[in-house]
Formats: structure tokens, sequence, C-alpha cells
């Protein structure tokens, strides 16, 4: 009969883990705050290239937990923890990660920082040169490749089975605007951004390799009447029709933030329910059963 390694060791799943691997991640938690504190100091992402005029971006500082917390309206950053646990989950040392929305630093930074090389695709040329500079000044330059350009082009760029991982955030619909680049999917209809999205994962689909995941962390957007887009269950048939298997299903549970503020607002005008997760979608591509081949333990593993 085996033993619990957790109980033999006294160790939590988060010394194994970074964070409990459950369905429901709560970035509220104190060890995930913590953890956060440390790469926010060490990436120093602020989302300094998207303060244009695009955005009107403004700070609210609460206190949760005993600790002091900075949520930025307008400009949207995507959590180091979550990267960290996605890498270490569902990638290996040496492996390549693939991100065909790269404008946020913390993927490619951590990634790299991770020891896994990193290949993006962001359409601004600003934020590609402010990306790639923070990695190359810590040193991790020879690990991580940008391209300027977009990745509807996916299929130019890269080879065939050439990536370990697909790891991305796209951008939701219209719930943000990167650029006034018409390219840039934040720009796009309804109808034009569901097309582009699935010629993007089809491609993405052929540059992962066999036995390989790929995690996407999307959100519901609301359409103009204020019901749903169905931007998760069309992204998940999308996936599935390119060949991939749904594997995980996250939640990603945020942060309150300004949404006690808007909230009431909200229910009021329209009986809409205030936001306050994020849906981490895990799928793969090949034979689950070979995935013990593939990847190490992590309970009792280095």
């Amino acid at each position: 009969m085996f033993g619990n390694p957790l109980l033999e060791n006294k160790r939590s799943l988060n010394d194994y883990f970074v964070v409990k691997p459950f369905s429901v991640l709560n970035t509220m938690e104190q060890g995930w705050m913590r953890r956060k504190a440390f790469w926010t100091e060490l990436i120093q992402n602020r989302g300094k290239s998207r303060e244009s005029k695009l955005f009107k971006k403004s700070e609210v500082t609460t206190k949760v937990g005993g600790l002091i917390q900075t949520f930025n309206d307008g400009v949207s950053l995507f959590d180091p923890v979550l990267s960290e646990a996605t890498v270490r989950w569902f990638s290996e040392p040496g492996m390549t990660v693939f991100d065909p929305f790269a404008g946020d630093e913390s993927r490619g930074y951590v990634s790299c920082y991770l020891q896994r090389r990193y290949i993006g695709i962001e359409l601004r040329q600003e934020q590609v040169d402010l990306n790639k500079g923070r990695i190359e000044d810590a040193g991790m330059g020879l690990n991580c490749e940008y391209i300027c350009g977009t990745s509807e082009d996916t299929s130019k760029y890269l080879a065939n089975d050439s990536v370990d991982l697909l790891f991305t955030c796209p951008p939701y619909l219209w719930l943000e605007k990167y650029s006034d680049d018409p390219k840039d999917l934040s720009n796009m209809t309804k109808e034009e951004f569901f097309k582009v999205w699935k010629s993007i994962l089809n491609q993405s689909y052929a540059v992962l390799k066999d036995n390989r995941f790929a995690v996407l962390v999307i959100s519901e957007v609301r359409d103009k009447d204020g019901s749903y887009v169905g931007f998760v269950p069309k992204t998940i048939e999308i996936m599935e029709q390119a060949g991939f298997k749904y594997y995980n299903e996250i939640v990603l549970m945020n942060n309150v933030g300004t949404l006690r503020f808007r909230v009431g607002g909200q229910m009021n005008s329209g009986r809409k329910i205030g936001k306050l997760h994020q849906n981490v979608l895990v799928f793969y591509k090949g034979d689950p059963s070979k995935i013990k081949d593939n990847f190490s333990v992590l309970i009792g593993g280095d």
C-alpha cells in the first residue's frame, strides 16, 4: 500500500504545485498574493506600453487579507502566479512555450525564468521591445523570441510540430482596445473575431507537438444587448473541431477590486451579475495515456 508523500514529508500541496491544483484557483489566498508580490517585484510589469489614448487608466488601492493590493481599471495585467502554475504543470524545463497573443510580459518572463524557451507573437512593436528588453535585462534573452506580427500568420512563422505548450490569453473581443490596427482582434466585429480566432487556433494545433497541452485563459463578454457572446463554449467547440481533447476546466477567482463599485449599477440596470472569475481551459493534443511518459512526477519530484 502506497503512503501519502504529503503526510510523510509534512509538505503542502503548494510546496509541490505552486498553488493547490484544484478546479478553482483563488487569487485572494495569502499564499497566492505573496507569490504574486514576488513576481511583480521581479518583472516590474505595470502595463506601461498600454497607457495610451485608448485607455482611461485609474488605480484603486485596497487592503486584502493584510496585504495592500492595487487594481488597474482599464489596463489588465496577466497574473504571474497563473503563468507559473501553468508552465510548471503543463510543460517541462527545456520545452518550448508558444504564445500567439504575447502582449502581456508575465507569460514570457515566467517561462524563460523557469528554463523554458518562449516564442510569442505580438502586433505592437512597442510592446515587443518592452517585453524583450525586460527579459534581456534579466539575462534570459537566449531563451526568448518575440515576433512582431499577427498571429493569423502563425503557420508562416512556425513549423508544424515545433512547440510543446500553447499558452495564451487573447483579447476578450472588444472589452479592451489595444491599438487602432485593423488586424487587432479587439477592433473586429463579433463575426470577424470568431473567424480569425478559429484560424489562429487551427494553426496553433498544427504547430503543437503530439501529446502536449494547450491552455487558454478567456472570459465571457457581453454583446450589445447584454447577453453573453458565448466566448467560452464557442472556443471549446473550435478546439475540439481542430482535434484537441477538452481536458481540464479551471475557474480563476479574481480579487473584487473595482467590481464592488460597479456591481450595484449593473444589477439595477439589467440584472447583470458581477463577473469575478476567468475561465482557464486546458486541452490536450494526442493520447492522454502518454502524459505520464512525457511529464515528470510533481509530488516527490524536484
